[in-house]
């Protein structure tokens, strides 16, 4: 019987995430006015606080890398090399080993112009 590895990404909290670190969005949040839930005397919530959603993400995302940390912000950036902010506290967050994210990296960045073949034209 082989042995199967298998790595399973763990959440990270906020506080431990640290420039260096590889991140995996996990889900999103997302805060609707209440107002939008128009359910009569059934809807529970007060119709001044916000409703709260957590979504999955439609697309699995590639992993993110952490250049800044400034809480409850980060700047990361993805394999294209394009920057982005994103805001912690919208986002469950997971911590993806290094040699697994830039093997997801290599895998996805567009071809550079000494990876395609160049055949002669007869």
């Amino acid at each position: 019987m082989s042995k199967l590895n298998v790595i399973v990404a763990r959440p990270i909290a906020a506080e431990d995430i640290q420039p260096g670190v590889y991140l995996q969005v996990l889900s999103e949040t997302y805060q609707f006015p209440s107002f939008y839930w128009d359910c009569g005397d059934s809807f529970s919530s007060r119709r001044d606080q916000p409703v709260t959603i957590e979504f999955l993400p439609f697309q699995t995302r590639v992993p993110l890398l952490v250049k800044v940390v400034t809480l409850p912000m980060l700047l990361v950036k993805n394999h294209d090399g394009q920057h982005q902010m994103m805001d912690v506290r919208r986002f469950r967050l997971a911590k993806i080993r290094r040699k697994h994210a830039r093997q997801i990296w290599r895998t996805l960045s567009p071809l550079k112009p000494a990876d395609v073949c160049r055949c002669r034209l007869r």
